[in-house]
């Protein structure tokens, strides 16, 4: 069934980015936030700031939404302080910060940590006064509003911390003549409407199992959990696997190897950051069972590894066809784009695309079963394909069952 189907319970979600500019007018950096679509109500801090994550970095890909520039995210006091994990690329996020005014005893060893972490801090509607002065000196940006501040506030602001700030944004610029004061005042960096009004960047987000999140979650905790079990409870999931494809295939990590399997994948995370990335995923999750394309995908998986092992093939990398392979149905989008985004190897491309190579051989006669033809064209031994789609079967049942 390649390419049939519609998968339920998809969500839109919306990115806001607005570009900061320089004195000349040369965008250097991108602020992002986030925009509930529809009628969905808005998250809490922690699950928005999540969402941007997840969005920006896995689903959008920082490519298209950073465009070689840095990103200023955003986040709560959870993320801060470090309760809540945050796994991007501290030489392109920026953290930016709000509500300080009622905290700052709190933010200072928060702010110290995230630098030491390599992180910049963006202090976002800075106001400066005896209380927040503490904070100057720990933040690479301050951000003004020059809206709610008035051009001479602005002027009053930024004298304050003049010989103290690292660098000053102007935000909320309606006009040319507001734009022209910011300059005069020595702001470093200015953005608001008058330059460049916010776009939004759209995308189709498949709900997550919440079910293996949980899973893996609670065996993540265990400081014995081993990488074999992480991969089985991943690979039982589709649209977890690919996220973490996704993910890996980003620029957050700096990673740029090709993977061939879902252990390898995982491996190259490492425990400690795939256990960031699972609680960021968890908490922008909300369906509770597979739908029944990721059951398509499973079994597809499956009995492609299967015909591997008795054929001699990479059994690994044949589950990652089979699994690839079902993605345009899940995600509604053609495959050939899909796979662009995700870091597999040329011969895993291949095989999913093209059904090139003895792995695409694989391919071929495993969805030959999904077919209604009385007359299926195989390359391998029938029996031993039957035999292969019967336990595949089996198997993705069982799986789903255990997670309901």
């Amino acid at each position: 069934m390649r390419g049939s189907g519609r998968a339920s319970g998809l969500e839109t979600v919306q990115i806001g980015r607005q570009a900061i500019y320089d004195a000349s007018l040369h965008s250097r950096a991108y602020e992002l936030f986030y925009r509930p679509s529809g009628e969905r109500p808005a998250p809490d801090a922690d699950r928005a700031a999540c969402s941007l994550v997840l969005s920006a970095f896995t689903e959008l890909g920082l490519a298209r939404v950073a465009a070689k520039k840095r990103v200023f995210l955003h986040v709560s006091h959870d993320v801060i302080s470090g309760a809540l994990p945050l796994p991007v690329p501290t030489e392109v996020v920026v953290l930016s910060v709000r509500d300080y005014e009622h905290s700052t005893a709190e933010l200072i060893p928060a702010l110290r940590q995230r630098r030491l972490d390599g992180f910049e801090i963006a202090l976002d509607g800075f106001l400066f006064s005896p209380h927040t002065a503490p904070l100057v000196p720990l933040a690479d940006y301050l951000q003004f509003n020059t809206k709610q501040l008035g051009r001479d506030g602005l002027a009053r602001q930024l004298a304050s911390v003049r010989g103290q700030a690292r660098a000053t944004i102007a935000k909320r610029i309606e006009s040319q003549e507001d734009f022209k004061a910011c300059l005069a005042a020595g702001c470093d960096y200015f953005q608001g409407n008058f330059l460049f009004r916010p776009q939004l960047l759209s995308h189709t987000r498949l709900p997550q199992n919440l079910d293996t999140l949980t899973r893996l979650l609670k065996r993540l905790r265990d400081p014995a959990v081993e990488f074999v079990e992480i991969e089985r409870i991943v690979k039982t999931d589709p649209v977890l696997a690919t996220a973490l494809l996704r993910f890996l295939g980003s620029a957050a990590l700096g990673v740029r190897r090709e993977v061939t399997s879902i252990a390898q994948a995982v491996s190259l995370l490492g425990l400690r950051e795939f256990a960031k990335w699972v609680t960021v995923v968890a908490l922008t999750s909300s369906a509770e069972r597979p739908s029944e394309l990721s059951l398509v995908a499973l079994i597809r998986a499956r009995a492609s590894e299967i015909v591997a092992r008795a054929v001699g093939a990479d059994p690994d990398a044949a589950f990652l066809v089979g699994l690839v392979s079902a993605l345009d149905a899940l995600f509604e989008r053609p495959l050939e784009r899909i796979v662009r985004e995700l870091p597999l190897s040329p011969e895993v491309q291949a095989a999913a695309l093209e059904q090139r190579g003895l792995l695409g051989e694989i391919l071929v006669d495993v969805l030959s079963h999904e077919s209604d033809d009385a007359e299926q064209k195989t390359r391998f031994e029938l029996g031993m394909l039957n035999r292969a789609w019967l336990d595949a079967l089996i198997w993705a049942g069982d799986a789903i069952d255990a997670l309901a």
